[in-house]
């Protein structure tokens, strides 16, 4: 009840907001903002950068490692203004790996490296250095030196295996991190102190007034810049930064600003404010840039109007082919190209979207995509960003697309109204609507109408193992009359406990104890009751793993298989977003005794899949940009890029264009996950690949694609 009373209210919300938004301007073509163009420079063959410097008097620098000839070879090379090579260093192989570089105040650099020592069975840190394109190597195990000096140091241990980078501050301090440890050097490579941080290390670099500061992530969550004072050494002066979920948040320190803020989504210059806060301001946006973010490696800071980054060419096979460096350079405003720019409103990025939207916008002479993230959270009002979307659905300033994927409140939002029928988008466009798996779209419809697009799906089900169960399918009462007749010893699956029991009775059949459309319950029936009385009967809190010990317990450590394998545990439950979960299912049941039964449903229908719409798009219904919206949602279904994360495409040549791809994978399957070997694999290196991993090879086949 409380569904539909949310729905009426929102309803009757959109309703004394209709009024304002009839009648209102046609839409106009406008420029993106925080735009930056891109200028690449290929880098050598067989070059691999693993660190971004940016000069303060023009130029870059780049260390790295060369794989081209026999071996690997530590480099660095100088890169000017222009983009030309001015010189390329090579350390020897003696030196090991680079491991971080930093410019002194002099204008040379120092390079931190690491190598293996095979006589003292330690990992050995050197520091050399750089200048006028020659190396000098000033000592090749520093935290050995110090030692022998009497330098009381953090777990030299950790220090050796773990090390971060090197910074090194305007007086030509040398400051050297691992987790969450600092050592600090003189100029002349000799011990100040060593301090630590309450907290992990996750960024440092050297601010442009010289001193060195350090991002620490709090193990409460939450991150703040520190600087190392030279008085006290230790960390004050905190600015505090947002949290982010996904990729790891850059710091970076370079002209005109405090700090540069790097979430991967936008570069920001930092200051700060009086309270201690962040004061941002948005500078470099990447997806307005055309930049794939994704794709950027390594990233540096010049100043305000210049960044760069390091990016992998692949070749058409897939594998690394070359490296290249990215220049940004800062776009006037009046020289963005204006198109009409479509706002996507998520409740967070995911791991392809971004790129997909990159690609969109270079695609479209007419539209571009702009991203907005609703991510914010407060621990005592929850989820601030749902609720301020939530607001803006419901007047006239919506977004144009809703990506509904990670919004708790999205089926509400379709059952009230607030997004456009795609049905009748379709039909204005004249799509075809046999190019897509309708069966998928029945699970989205609301009363016959279509008010979010799943471009995407997966499949949950259960499977068993033939030999055991006996059976290909299984009604609920069929379900829990074997269940109910079970040998001592054996369980239905590893979370048998009430909810988990109550969940697979429930998963397809909710629908007849429930009407979506009216949310009446009909929870008074013989049937339900016959399934929570089922339930009951199980514990309150119960996993295999926990109920059993001693040798089993070491057996089932050794190979989560074994209680399925014996049918001891009678099914699995899988959410198949790929086909290599098919094939790990085979794997865990046995090669040829695997049945995917299904969840159990009514007296006549049988086992079951439940069909589970991941990637779903939204237009609202107050969106004056429905026609560019809709090119968007159909470039996401035909995009030509598979989201392995988002499971299989809707659009029919699409899921035909994945399943050819998948015909010519394989894969290792082992007890705690698979190993992907891409194409087919010659028969006497499987040989010998599953006798060093004791894993078990599989191929795709076309029955498995049949099968989804």
């Amino acid at each position: 009840m409380r569904k539909g009373a949310l729905s009426f209210l929102l309803t009757a919300a959109l309703s004394l907001t209709a009024l304002s938004s009839c009648g209102g301007k046609a839409p106009e073509k406008v420029r993106v903002g925080h735009v930056y163009g891109t200028t690449s420079l290929s880098l050598p063959d067989g070059f691999l950068p693993d660190e971004l410097l940016a000069c303060p008097d023009g130029g870059f620098i780049l260390a790295g490692s060369d794989s081209s000839g026999d071996g690997v070879t530590p480099v660095v090379l100088t890169v000017a203004d222009d983009l030309s090579v001015t010189s390329r260093t090579d350390f020897g192989s003696d030196c090991g790996s680079l491991r971080g570089a930093a410019l002194r105040p002099d204008g040379s650099a120092l390079i931190l490296t690491d190598r293996y020592d095979e006589e003292s069975g330690e990992t050995l840190l050197g520091i050399a250095s750089l200048k006028d394109g020659k190396t000098d190597i000033l000592t090749g195990d520093i935290l050995g030196d110090l030692e022998k000096s009497g330098a009381e140091l953090p777990d030299g241990g950790r220090f050796g295996l773990f090390p971060s980078g090197i910074a090194i501050d305007s007086d030509g301090r040398v400051y050297l991190f691992a987790d969450s440890d600092i050592i600090i050097l003189g100029s002349d490579l000799g011990f100040i102190t060593a301090i630590q941080a309450e907290g992990s290390i996750s960024g440092f670099g050297t601010a442009s007034d010289g001193r060195v500061g350090v991002l620490v992530s709090s193990r409460r969550g939450g991150a703040t810049v520190s600087y190392i004072g030279t008085d006290t050494w230790e960390l004050t002066g905190g600015i505090d930064l947002p949290s982010k979920s996904g990729r790891t948040p850059d710091i970076l320190f370079g002209g005109g600003y405090e700090l540069y803020y790097n979430d991967w989504n936008s570069v920001f210059g930092v200051s700060a404010a009086d309270d201690g806060a962040a004061d941002m301001s948005e500078l470099m946006n990447f997806i307005n840039s055309d930049v794939i973010a994704s794709s950027v490696t390594q990233f540096c800071v010049r100043d305000e109007s210049r960044f760069a980054g390091t990016t992998d060419i692949l070749n058409a096979d897939g594998g690394f082919d070359h490296s290249e460096l990215l220049v940004f350079d800062r776009v006037p405003d009046d020289e963005v190209p204006e198109k009409y720019v479509l706002e996507l409103a998520v409740a967070h990025t995911g791991m392809s979207l971004p790129e997909q939207i990159v690609r969109f916008n270079r695609s479209s002479e007419e539209y571009r995509v702009r991203l907005s993230v609703y991510d914010q959270y407060d621990e005592e009002t929850g989820n601030v960003g749902e609720t301020t979307l939530e607001k803006r659905l419901m007047s006239s300033d919506t977004p144009d697309i809703v990506w509904l994927y990670g919004f708790g409140r999205a089926d509400d939002w379709m059952s009230a109204g607030i997004f456009t029928d795609l049905y009748k988008v379709m039909e204005r466009d004249k799509f075809d609507r046999s190019l897509l798996f309708e069966n998928i779209l029945d699970c989205v419809k609301r009363g016959g109408k279509l008010y979010g697009m799943p471009v995407r799906f997966s499949l949950g089900t259960l499977a068993v193992k033939r030999s055991v169960v006996g059976m290909d399918s299984w009604t609920v009462d069929g379900f829990i009359d074997y269940m109910e007749n079970l040998p001592d010893g054996t369980y239905p699956f590893e979370f048998a406990s009430r909810k988990g029991m109550l969940d697979v009775l429930t998963e397809l059949t909710m629908s007849g104890f429930i009407d979506w459309e009216t949310a009446e319950c009909l929870f008074d029936s013989a049937e339900f009751g016959k399934i929570l009385a089922f339930a009951a009967r199980y514990p309150e809190e119960w996993r295999y793993s926990k109920s059993i010990s001693g040798d089993d317990l070491e057996d089932y450590r050794a190979d989560s298989r074994k209680p399925l394998l014996d049918g001891k545990l009678i099914f699995e439950s899988f959410n198949i977003y790929d086909i290599s979960q098919l094939l790990s299912a085979e794997y865990h049941f046995g090669t040829g005794d695997c049945v995917f039964i299904g969840y159990p449903r009514g007296e006549s229908s049988g086992g079951g899949t439940s069909v589970i719409p991941t990637s779903c798009f939204g237009i609202p219904e107050k969106s004056s940009l429905k026609d560019g919206a809709w090119e968007f949602i159909k470039y996401m279904m035909s995009d030509g890029e598979r989201d392995i994360d988002m499971g299989f495409p809707i659009l029919r040549e699409a899921f035909a264009r994945e399943s050819a791809e998948d015909l010519k994978r394989s894969f290792i399957m082992k007890s705690g996950g698979y190993m992907s070997l891409g194409e087919h694999v010659d028969p006497e290196i499987v040989k010998k690949i599953t006798a060093e991993s004791g894993g078990e090879y599989f191929e795709v086949s076309e029955q498995d694609i049949s099968m989804i």
